[in-house]
């Protein structure tokens, strides 16, 4: 039913349109702000003594992380122009949007907040309207069942196994006084870990998709 309703959507071209408009515009939203971070230079003048310009006098501290935010924005940016990576610059832009929404309404940043709101749920449709292609990512499809066979059970002992000879090869070297916090408590702990591992491990092998 969603894949009849997204495709009617995708066939109507004032629709088209619309979803063209609202990539570029998120588009010019992002890049400008990026390059700013790219290229080193402060995002607000706004004094130290209020919240907003207290938090991001911070994040321009961290000089790294200020650029790396920067970079990210400007590639999902550039990734939103084009037909081809549209979808990867939505998938791309939707986490960031979601974090800068979050700081906005935190920090009380007046009406960017509701801006960076509406930004989020413009992503949200552009994801939306990829739906399609996101399903080959997503598990969205039917998938085997994990009730038949005890294929889980092989790999459950074995990393239990090696989770107790783990145990004692960090018990001999006494890394992290592992034998002083835990002593014989910590074989049982280190089964159970080991055991859980190898459970996930198994379901997650059986959950893969084989097409």
């Amino acid at each position: 039913m969603l894949s009849s309703f997204v495709a009617q959507l995708r066939s109507r071209a004032i629709m088209r349109l619309f979803t063209a408009f609202t990539r570029i515009l998120l588009a010019i939203g992002f890049f400008a702000p990026g390059m700013i971070k790219v290229l080193g230079l402060p995002f607000t003048v706004m004094p130290t003594t209020t919240t907003v310009g207290y938090f991001f006098d911070a994040f321009f501290q961290a000089e790294a992380f200020y650029f790396a935010v920067g970079l990210a924005q400007v590639i999902a940016a550039l990734l939103l122009l084009f037909p081809r990576t549209a979808t990867l610059g939505a998938v791309l832009y939707f986490p960031i949007i979601i974090n800068i929404t979050l700081v906005t309404w935190s920090i009380g940043f007046q009406g960017t907040k509701w801006v960076t709101l509406l930004m989020c749920l413009a992503c949200l449709y552009l994801l939306f309207w990829d739906v399609e292609r996101l399903k080959k990512i997503l598990p969205i499809k039917e998938r085997r069942s994990l009730s038949s066979g005890k294929a889980w059970l092989k790999p459950t002992i074995v990393f239990a196994v090696l989770g107790i000879l783990g145990y004692v090869l960090v018990a001999m070297i006494n890394l992290a006084n592992a034998w002083t916090n835990f002593g014989v408590l910590g074989f049982g702990v280190a089964a159970v870990c080991g055991a859980l591992f190898g459970l996930f491990l198994s379901f997650h092998v059986r959950l893969m998709p084989t097409d």
